[in-house]
């Protein structure tokens, strides 16, 4: 029996594993987790998995982080229409040629988007530490009652783009230094086929698929078809907010070999 502080209510309960995404969104198969001290001090790229030695889930990517009530009713009122929103979001990229930072435009039919929202929060705070909630208060109201709607667009983004690249992330919030000399305080997660990102406090409208407007402007039972422009990023690294191909990884990593070379060469 694992006890814990619940990452949605705050109460000291047993807690149950909750699949980050649910487990009927494709993630009810053997998957192999990797954690951030497996990739500092290698010389090997990012997506090179042969020398490291991965924690396997045999259920799916999960976490061991609500307790039974709040696994439960999220599971019930959100869930279902979570998986639909993966569903729908795979069959609007299948004959899309996915180019990384190109924009695509997206359908997502009948879809039930303040559901949505609320399963990806509780997704969120699943990744993060429990006191998540305590510092976020609307991320808890809007998970403990199906019907609540109202969260701060100013104080918080969510972004969606389309996944690609070797590496899915599940990172909790982090500082993320940005050009020019700015600090973006971000969580990004995986879904496929959508990566999301949320970040906390924006300085700017980063203008493309901020969907946290779907927490104030659609009821619980309201159904909307939507058309969404995206970008595509690829996610082959293990930091956030880095959208590098492996091309770009690759030829990064022999300018920074050529600059150490260079500063330890001395001078004539």
């Amino acid at each position: 029996m694992t006890m814990g502080k619940c990452h949605i209510c705050g109460e000291h309960k047993k807690m149950s594993f909750e699949h980050v995404p649910p487990e009927k969104a494709f993630n009810n198969h053997k998957q192999l987790m990797y954690y951030g001290e497996q990739f500092f001090g290698r010389e090997e790229f990012p997506w090179d998995f042969s020398k490291r030695q991965g924690r396997q889930s045999q259920r799916g990517i999960g976490f061991y982080t609500l307790c039974d009530q709040c696994n439960n009713n999220t599971g019930s009122w959100y869930g279902s229409a979570f998986v639909d929103f993966i569903f729908k979001g795979y069959i609007s990229i299948k004959n899309q040629k996915l180019i990384n930072r190109q924009i695509i435009e997206i359908e997502l039919p009948e879809i039930r988007p303040l559901r949505i929202l609320k399963q990806i929060l509780c997704m969120f705070m699943s990744i993060n530490v429990p006191e998540m909630a305590d510092v976020e208060p609307y991320f808890r109201r809007l998970a403990l009652c199906r019907e609540n709607r109202g969260i701060s667009e100013s104080h918080y983004g969510l972004y969606l783009y389309i996944l690609s690249g070797s590496i899915r992330r599940y990172l909790g919030v982090t500082g993320v230094l940005t050009v020019p000399d700015s600090t973006r305080v971000v969580s990004e997660l995986s879904a496929p086929p959508f990566g999301l990102v949320l970040e906390m406090n924006p300085t700017r409208n980063h203008g493309i698929a901020n969907i946290i407007n779907w927490g104030n402007d659609f009821e619980y039972n309201e159904i909307r078809t939507l058309n969404l422009s995206v970008p595509v990023l690829e996610s082959n690294s293990h930091f956030p907010l880095d959208y590098r191909s492996k091309d770009d990884v690759i030829r990064d990593y022999v300018r920074n070999k050529l600059r150490e070379v260079a500063q330890k060469t001395p001078k004539t």
